[in-house]
């Protein structure tokens, strides 16, 4: 069997793990600050950046020193992509709170909210005029945890396929007058903290 020299093992095996692992927990990181940026905790994302950062430097640094070893550059890839990957896992694990979906339609959206209705989420509809004055608009607002989202998109999507959606993420509401103009269901706000 082939052995590798201590210099051999560090060059082939050592570096290159740590160069993937480094840029898996440091795009990973940016994937947890970012959150932190969007939910306005300003402490916690500036402390993962600069772990963040730190961490980059270290593994650029490697890849950097050995510019002639293109099997780094694997590597430094390699762990970006796979950073990218567990990054999106966390954040569906972390991301919660509420998000408002909105409708615009030519068309009445009843069927919509028929079928939004049937999957327990409660929307508020409004008519409206286009701005040429002669087009009848329809506009349909929904507040759902972030969680439940993908499945009123679907929905949308699968009943007026045409229809103009947006969903948005609220960062502060009053969810006691939410609920008591129908547009949050008090089952909602429970799974928004979860």
């Amino acid at each position: 069997m082939l052995a590798l020299t201590q210099a051999e093992f560090t060059e082939w095996i050592l570096v290159p793990f740590f160069i993937f692992f480094a840029r898996v927990c440091d795009v990973s990181l940016d994937t947890i600050r970012i959150i932190n940026v969007n939910q306005n905790n300003r402490w916690v994302a500036d402390l993962l950046g600069f772990f963040q950062v730190m961490i980059w430097l270290l593994a650029v640094k490697q890849v950097m020193q050995n510019l002639n070893n293109f099997y780094y550059y694997f590597f430094y890839a390699g762990g970006f992509a796979a950073g990218n990957f567990i990054g999106l896992m966390i954040q569906e694990k972390l991301v919660k709170g509420i998000v408002l979906v909105r409708v615009i339609s030519t068309q009445g959206l009843s069927l919509l909210a028929d079928q939004l209705m049937m999957l327990d989420i409660q929307s508020t509809q409004m008519e409206g005029v286009a701005h040429d004055q002669i087009q009848k608009t329809y506009l349909m607002l929904a507040i759902v945890n972030r969680k439940r989202a993908q499945l009123v998109v679907d929905t949308i999507e699968r009943t007026y396929p045409g229809a103009f959606y947006s969903v948005q993420d609220i960062r502060y509401a009053s969810e006691d007058n939410l609920s008591k103009l129908g547009l949050f269901r008090l089952r909602d706000r429970k799974l928004a903290s979860a």
